[in-house]
C-alpha cells in the first residue's frame, strides 16, 4: 500500500471519528428500533381508552375488566420494551420514565373508576347522577390527556436520532466518495508517471488486440462460410448436375414439339406453355443455389445511384396494376459492383411485388398496391430503401427471412434475402427490415459512400 493511500485512509478515519458518525448511525438505528415499540405502545393505550368507553356505555361486566386488565398487561410490557429500546439515549429514557409514571397514575384511576363501577353497580342510567364516578371520570381523563403527551415528549428526540443518523449514512457515504476520488487520483498519478511504459505497452496490446481481431474476423467469415455451404453444398452440387442437363433435354424436346402441327389443340398449347414455366422456375432455382454458394471478388466501379437506379428500375417488369414511385434524392456516387447490387435490388424488389400482388388477391377492393424507392445519404452512408403496403410479415417470420433455405412461399428455395445480405456485406453495407403485419414491409439498404475499389 502507497503512503498515498495511507494518507487518505488516515484523514478518513479522522474525519470519521471527529464528526461521530459511528455513534451517530449507532443511534440511529436504535432510534428506529425505539419508534417502532413506541408505535406498538399505542395501541394498548387506545385499548384501555376502549374498556372505559364500554364501562361508561355498557356498565361494568368482568368481559370489560378483562379487557381493561389485557390492555394494561399489554402496556406495561410495551413500556419495559421501550425502556430498553432507549438506553443508548440516557435524555430519552428521563422522559420514558416519566411516561411510566403517567401510565401507572392513569390505570391507578382507571382501576378505581372500575371498582366503584362494580361496588355501586352502576349503569349508563344511574352513573350520571354519581359524584364519585365523575370525579373518576375526570381523573382518568386528566391521566390518559398527560400520559399521551409524555408519549409525545419522548418521540421528537427518538425521531431527531433517526434523523442524525441518516445524515452520518450520507456523510459516511459522501467522505467514502472522497476518498475513492483521492485514491483514484494517486493512481491517476502513479500512471501518469509511469506515461512512457504504459505508452509502449499500451501499443504492443492495440498491436495484438488487432492482430487478434483480424484473425478472429477470418475465422468468423471462414466458420459462417463453412455453416452456408453445409448447409446447401451438397444440394447444389446434385440440383446443378442432376436437374441442369435434363432440363436442357426437356426443353429441346419442347421446341421439338411445338414443331408439330398441333395449333389446332389448345391443350397441348397450354400444356407445353406450363411446362416450359416450369423449366423456367427450375433453372432460376438452380441459378439461385449457385450464385449463393460462389461467392466472386467485386468488381466495383465509380456510380451515380441515383441515375444507375432510375435505370434499373426502368428496366424492372413491375406487375400490372402496381404503382411505383421513386424519391432518388441521394445526389450521391459511391464504387460497387453494379451486377451484384442490381441482383440485390432486384431480389428486394420481387419480394415486395409478391406481397403487395398477394394483398391485392384477397379481394379489398379498397386497396392499392404500391411500392416506393427511395435513396438518401445519412452521415457516412448511402441508403436505398424499398416500401411497400402489403400484407407485412409475421414476427416470427422476420427473424428467419435472412435464413439460407427459409421461405413462406409456395415457390423458390428461400435465398433472395440471403443473397441480398450477402452481397451488402460484401460491399461493407448491410441491410435492414421492418415490418408491421396489416401495414406493409420497408427494406433499408446501406452502403458506405467512400468504398476501396477491389474490395472482396
Amino acid at each position: 500500500m502507497s503512503l498515498w493511500s495511507l494518507l487518505g485512509i488516515a484523514v478518513f478515519l479522522a474525519v470519521v471519528f471527529i464528526r461521530d458518525i459511528p455513534v451517530r448511525m449507532a443511534n440511529g438505528d436504535n432510534g428506529r428500533v425505539a419508534i417502532a415499540v413506541l408505535d406498538e405502545v399505542r395501541r394498548p393505550f387506545l385499548g384501555i381508552f376502549a374498556a372505559e368507553a364500554r364501562l361508561l356505555n355498557e356498565g361494568y361486566s368482568e368481559s370489560v375488566r378483562a379487557s381493561l386488565e389485557e390492555a394494561i398487561e399489554r402496556g406495561q410490557d410495551l413500556i419495559a420494551q421501550f425502556k430498553q429500546a432507549v438506553q443508548y439515549s440516557p435524555a430519552v429514557l428521563q422522559r420514558v420514565e416519566r411516561l411510566d409514571e403517567s401510565f401507572e397514575s392513569w390505570i391507578e384511576g382507571e382501576r378505581a373508576m372500575f371498582a366503584h363501577y362494580a361496588g355501586t353497580k352502576l349503569g349508563p342510567q344511574t352513573a350520571a347522577d354519581d359524584q364519585e364516578a365523575h370525579r373518576l371520570l375526570a381523573l382518568t381523563s386528566a391521566a390518559f390527556s398527560r400520559t399521551m403527551e409524555r408519549l409525545a415528549e419522548g418521540e421528537g428526540p427518538i425521531h431527531h436520532d433517526i434523523d442524525g443518523g441518516s445524515r452520518a449514512v450520507r456523510e459516511l457515504t459522501l467522505l467514502g466518495g472522497l476518498l475513492m476520488a483521492f485514491l483514484l487520483g494517486g493512481v491517476y498519478y502513479l500512471q501518469w508517471s509511469h506515461n512512457r511504459v504504459l505508452r509502449g505497452l499500451l501499443a504492443e496490446v492495440e498491436q495484438r488486440v488487432r492482430e487478434r481481431t483480424a484473425e478472429l474476423r477470418a475465422s468468423q467469415e471462414e466458420l459462417v462460410r463453412k455453416q452456408r455451404l453445409a448447409a446447401i453444398g451438397q444440394l447444389t452440387a446434385t440440383v446443378s448436375h442432376e436437374l441442369r442437363n435434363p432440363l436442357g433435354s426437356i426443353r429441346n424436346a419442347l421446341a421439338v414439339i411445338r414443331r408439330l402441327p398441333c395449333d389446332d389443340n389448345p391443350m397441348m398449347q397450354n400444356a407445353m406453355d406450363i411446362a416450359e414455366r416450369g423449366i423456367g422456375r427450375c433453372d432460376n432455382i438452380i441459378t439461385e443455389l449457385l450464385d449463393f454458394t460462389r461467392v466472386r471478388e467485386l468488381r466495383p466501379e465509380t456510380t451515380d445511384i441515383d441515375a444507375w437506379l432510375a435505370g434499373a428500375l426502368d428496366d424492372y417488369e413491375c406487375p400490372p396494376g402496381i404503382e411505383l414511385a421513386r424519391e432518388l434524392n441521394s445526389g450521391a456516387e459511391l464504387a460497387c459492383d453494379r451486377d451484384c447490387l442490381l441482383r440485390a435490388i432486384l431480389n428486394v424488389l420481387d419480394n415486395a411485388c409478391d406481397a403487395v400482388v398477394a394483398e391485392a388477391e384477397n379481394g379489398n377492393q379498397a386497396f392499392s398496391p404500391r411500392l416506393t424507392v427511395a435513396t438518401r445519404v445519412t452521415g457516412e452512408w448511402v441508403e436505398i430503401l424499398v416500401a411497400d403496403n402489403g400484407a407485412g410479415i409475421a414476427a416470427d417470420h422476420l427473424e428467419k427471412i435472412f435464413e439460407p433455405l427459409f421461405s413462406t412461399k409456395s415457390f423458390g428455395v428461400g435465398l433472395g434475402m440471403p443473397v441480398v445480405r450477402q452481397v451488402m456485406e460484401q460491399h461493407g453495407g448491410g441491410v435492414q427490415v421492418h415490418s408491421e403485419p396489416g401495414r406493409g414491409t420497408r427494406v433499408r439498404l446501406w452502403l458506405p459512400l467512400h468504398t476501396e475499389e477491389g474490395k472482396g
